[in-house]
């Protein structure tokens, strides 16, 4: 009968350190990006449109009004794909961060007014104080403004 080798003690040990240390880092990478989201869910106003939310706080009824009064106003429009998130803000208590996803490059003055006068717009539903945030695709905040 042949013998099986036996793997040294100490290569097992050194192998199951960097197996135990590489879970960890992807377990890491994991939690930074669901920090990064934060709890959010995606409601679906349209194949070109979508409302990142905050579930505790919105339901799908109040999105749909949201993305109605967008409509109206013309961002909300089937030519162009947007995106927008709403969240409340605990750090300045009652108060409703309006997220709109922007290419930074494309961010100019007419821009950020336009968006300003959205939420104007849209301000009858939110019925609190709001906070214009400009995010890029990956959640990065690249302006901010504050709406009383």
């Amino acid at each position: 009968m042949e013998q099986k080798k036996r793997v040294p003690k100490w290569i097992r040990v050194v192998g199951l350190i960097i197996f135990t240390l590489t879970l960890l880092l992807y377990l890491l990478i994991y939690v930074g990006q669901k920090e990064i989201k934060g709890d959010t869910a995606e409601f679906v106003y349209d194949s070109e449109h979508k409302i990142i939310y905050s579930p505790n706080y919105f339901d799908e009824r109040f999105l749909k009004n949201v993305g109605d009064t967008l409509r109206g106003f013309g961002l909300f429009v089937p030519s162009q794909s947007m995106d927008i998130q709403l969240e409340r803000s605990t750090e300045l208590g009652d108060t409703v961060v309006v997220a709109f996803f922007v290419n930074p490059d494309k961010l100019t003055d007419a821009a950020k007014t336009t968006f300003v006068q959205a939420v104007y717009y849209m301000s009858p539903l939110l019925q609190t104080y709001i906070k214009i945030q400009y995010k890029d695709p990956t959640y990065i905040v690249v302006g901010e403004q504050l709406i009383l």
